[in-house]
């Protein structure tokens, strides 16, 4: 696959929305492989300014998701997906996530596509927020075959996981 520099644009969000969902693996070539299979499409190295590469999903020239080697601060889930909801100030959502007893795994952050963190909450599911950059998801992505269409949350502790959501909007 040949390294790729790009703008990525997916579909308009706004705050409270899933936006992405990155899949982290322990091995992210194998992971394209087989996600390259079920779904069709390709994928494309796009190397990030820390020397990290994702690869990024695409189907007719669409991204769909993108994958990654499991980062240090959730390396101990082993490979799992992430999914990201749209919030319009990552600061202060962060900031309000811990206050309501989330924890921390990655502090926000700028990247090239906005500015993320990833958090894990008080029952321990991990979730990244992110806030985009001005021009740089606001392209359109047509829903279809192999688009992520649904997140559920699988809890041991579902009440105590409603009343957490029920809480202030992020």
């Amino acid at each position: 696959m040949e390294a790729t520099t790009s703008n990525i644009l997916t579909i308009p969000v706004c705050a409270g929305m899933f936006c992405w969902l990155e899949h982290h693996s322990s091995d992210p070539a194998r992971a394209s492989q087989f996600w390259s299979q079920l779904l069709g499409g390709i994928t494309q190295e796009i190397p990030f300014p820390d020397g990290t590469v994702m690869r990024m999903h695409e189907r007719e020239g669409h991204p769909m998701f993108s994958m990654m080697p499991c980062p240090n601060y959730v390396e101990a889930r082993g490979s799992h997906w992430l999914p990201t909801i749209a919030v319009d100030d990552i600061d202060a959502a962060h900031a309000r996530a811990l206050a309501a007893g989330a924890r921390s795994l990655l502090e926000p952050h700028d990247n090239p596509f906005g500015r993320a963190s990833v958090l894990e909450d008080p029952q321990g599911a991990a979730i990244g927020l992110f806030t985009a950059a001005a021009g740089k998801t606001d392209g359109i992505n047509p829903h279809g075959h192999g688009f992520m269409c649904w997140c559920e949350l699988v809890t041991p502790d579902p009440e105590a996981s409603a009343l957490a959501a029920a809480s202030p909007k992020l």
